[in-house]
């Protein structure tokens, strides 16, 4: 499970960039579509051939007018996806504040910072009970002269 997540750090920008090629199918979705439709009422102005309702309902158009729409919700889907998937530094941080927590939160990091805790109290009294036992020091000659 490490290598995917090392892998997708790694190669995140790389995938977004591919996503985001795909997207070039709205517009060959968009031409499908125009050509199809502009194809349509050409037929359609031959008054031989129908209307134009009649020439979209055809099997050809019909089927032109389904790759068309498939090419334009395929790109915009891998539009977004692309737009979506974070940044290598911001995939690093994501996945480095998960690692920082576990660590945090797991039982040997909390007995540590008990005895941190500990320790820095222990010193902190013996550093106030030195304090209170060292006798105050007479006053010099100069300082008794200025009082």
């Amino acid at each position: 499970m490490e290598w995917l997540v090392i892998y997708l750090l790694v190669q995140i920008e790389v995938i977004s960039a591919m996503i985001g090629k795909f997207g070039i199918l709205i517009f060959f979705g968009v031409v499908i579509g125009a050509v199809t439709m502009i194809t349509a009422s050409m037929h359609a102005c031959d008054s031989r051939n129908g209307k134009f309702s009649e020439v979209m309902a055809g099997n050809y158009a019909k089927r032109a007018m389904k790759w068309s729409k498939t090419c334009i919700i395929t790109g915009i889907v891998c539009f977004v996806l692309a737009g979506l998937l974070p940044t290598q530094k911001n995939l690093a941080i994501i996945v480095g504040s998960g690692v920082v927590y576990n660590v945090v939160t797991s039982d040997s990091a909390q007995r540590i910072g008990n005895k941190a805790i500990d320790a820095l109290e222990k010193k902190v009294d013996e550093i106030l009970t030195e304090k209170d036992t060292t006798p105050e020091a007479e006053p010099t000659a100069a300082q008794a002269q200025a009082l």
